[in-house]
């Protein structure tokens, strides 16, 4: 499981006047100095996670990824604000949510190259614990590189190919690296997977299991393997054969079906494939603290145990309490942040997303959403309407909801600590529905819809808990065994109604090609205030910041269309 570990969420009071929290370069900074301690590593890893808590990092992610698909609208009292701009697709390159959500996430870089340059060469550790101590070097740069593959990951879904900063700046009299053209889609997903492979290795050594917190606090193999599953789904299209597909299988199969557990370092980097330079060897077996090994023991001889992906995660959590706190570190929960309200208000570090009851109501379910799934217990129970009366005695419709609809995921139910819930980014049901998708992609109809029925035997099972909105039925049913291009239609409606108002929407309709044909049946069943500019060709990605392009003196293009 990936959380955000409390007493990091502490450790940041304590840094919140030092280096790591002022304003920084994109990249990282020239420096001769190295880590001494693994103390001085963990709390730059520490700064690393903190990007995560970031209002402007977590509304970003929300707004950016479901507020410009299909299944919301904004709420009327909204509709002429820049933000409305970005969830009508008409937002420019000086648009505030537009250059914020791009330094965020590359502020989270920084942080990364930081730790993995310095870290790189500390070798300096107490001999009497030696393995333990070297152990922890590697978790903790299995820890950045996957926050820093993370960061790229959503840039590059939301803006194209970006400059891939170097680790280390350098100064070389009139010339230096500071400015980056943009790279290929293309390459920036290498550079991702890369990180990703890497860190499964890193972290591979981790369990899960009781209620150790300084596990639970921390990214684990299992998110490592899980986000990598969804990056080389990304990088597939539907029906084209590609590679990637075989590969995010392969993945799914060691995750999900776990089915191949005993896996050579060869086989988990992709080696042969995706590294090109022989001279990466070395700096991977320097990054991960293995210098001690041959090559041939590195890449052939060692084997990844399965770790947490072996028995941690599952669907036996409750859909109608995803909202809750006590969603919080469930079996299903693989990425998310961690947030803390002490009794006494001495650390308030609170979710800027979930400030509190209805308060992030600037987007609403559409009515089109709640009645295309009115049989549907996940909608029923996640779509509020007008004079419903929730568990907490809220009536939706009653101030500060809308008087349409309001999204019950987003809701913090009053007999709970407003903005203390985790900020979910990834959980099971998301992995279960990308392996599926790569099963049928593989021209396993079967496998996929068994998954698929998985996901919808947990939707039949919802429990009442006191709420009298829903409770168990007979729907969804179990699919029966379909051809390709049904299972494939199956699997995408799945995914809108299992993981509906979770952030990914959008995303998910331009990677499979749909998002001009939803965007178009949306404007459809809207008021024409609402509806969305869908440009081909240019609406599926934001532009670039006008600041970066004009800091670059036009090494970084604008992206077409803006």
């Amino acid at each position: 499981m990936t959380k955000l570990y409390k007493l990091f969420i502490v450790t940041f009071l304590v840094l919140s006047s030092c280096e790591f929290l002022d304003e920084e370069p994109l990249g990282s900074p020239v420096s001769d100095e190295f880590y001494s301690s693994l103390n001085e590593v963990q709390l730059g890893v520490n700064a690393i996670y903190e990007v995560l808590t970031n209002g402007t990092f977590q509304n970003g992610y929300a707004y950016i990824g479901t507020g410009r698909g299909d299944n919301m609208v904004v709420v009327e009292s909204q509709r002429f604000t820049p933000t409305a701009d970005l969830f009508k697709l008409t937002a420019n390159s000086l648009d505030p949510m537009v250059s914020g959500f791009w330094s965020q996430n590359y502020r989270g870089i920084f942080r990364a190259n930081q730790v993995i340059s310095k870290a790189r060469y500390m070798r300096t550790f107490d001999s009497n614990n030696l393995q333990n101590n070297q152990e922890n070097l590697r978790i903790m740069m299995g820890e950045a590189k996957f926050l820093r593959a993370f960061y790229y990951f959503n840039l590059v879904r939301t803006y194209g190919g970006v400059p891939i900063k170097p680790e280390e700046l350098v100064l070389k009299g009139d010339e230096d690296n500071f400015i980056q053209p943009r790279s290929s889609v293309e390459e920036v997903y290498a550079y991702i997977e890369k990180d990703l492979r890497e860190a499964a290795i890193a972290l591979d050594r981790r369990q899960v299991g009781g209620n150790d917190v300084s596990i639970l606090g921390k990214i684990t193999e299992g998110a490592a393997w899980s986000m990598l599953l969804k990056v080389l789904v990304y990088q597939a299209n539907p029906g084209d054969g590609s590679v990637k597909w075989q590969q995010a299988k392969a993945v799914g199969d060691h995750i999900v079906a776990r089915t191949n557990a005993a896996l050579s370092f060869r086989e988990i980097l992709n080696f042969d494939q995706l590294y090109e330079d022989p001279a990466e060897l070395e700096r991977i077996k320097q990054d991960l603290v293995f210098e001690h090994l041959t090559d041939e023991e590195f890449l052939d001889g060692s084997t990844a145990g399965m770790g947490d992906s072996n028995n941690s995660y599952d669907l036996n959590f409750q859909y109608a309490f995803l909202n809750r706190e006590s969603a919080d570190f469930s079996s299903e929960a693989i990425f998310e942040v961690n947030h803390v309200v002490l009794p006494d208000n001495t650390v308030n570090l609170s979710s800027p997303f979930h400030t509190g009851v209805g308060s992030s109501n600037i987007l609403q379910p559409t009515k089109a959403f709640a009645s295309n799934y009115i049989s549907d217990p996940r909608a029923r129970i996640m779509v509020m309407t007008s004079g419903t009366t929730l568990p907490d005695g809220t009536v939706v419709g009653n101030p500060p909801f809308p008087d349409k609809t309001a999204c019950y995921k987003w809701h913090t139910l009053n007999n709970e600590r407003a903005g203390v819930k985790n900020f979910t980014i990834m959980r099971y049901a998301d992995v279960v529905l990308l392996y599926a998708e790569a099963l049928n992609e593989t021209g396993d109809q079967p496998g996929a819809t068994e998954q698929l029925n998985r996901i919808r035997a947990r939707a039949r099972n919802i429990v009442n808990a006191g709420d009298p909105r829903v409770s168990s039925s007979t729907e969804p049913a179990d699919y029966g065994l379909a051809n390709y291009l049904d299972t494939r239609k199956r699997i995408w409606n799945e995914r809108r109604i299992e993981l509906c108002f979770e952030f990914d929407r959008f995303w998910d309709l331009v990677r499979t090609g749909q998002a001009q044909s939803a965007i178009a049946a949306y404007n459809g069943v809207v008021e024409a205030e609402y509806r969305k500019d869908f440009v081909k060709g240019v609406s599926e990605v934001l532009p670039i910041p006008q600041t970066e392009v004009d800091a670059s003196g036009g090494v970084v293009l604008q992206n077409p269309g803006y």
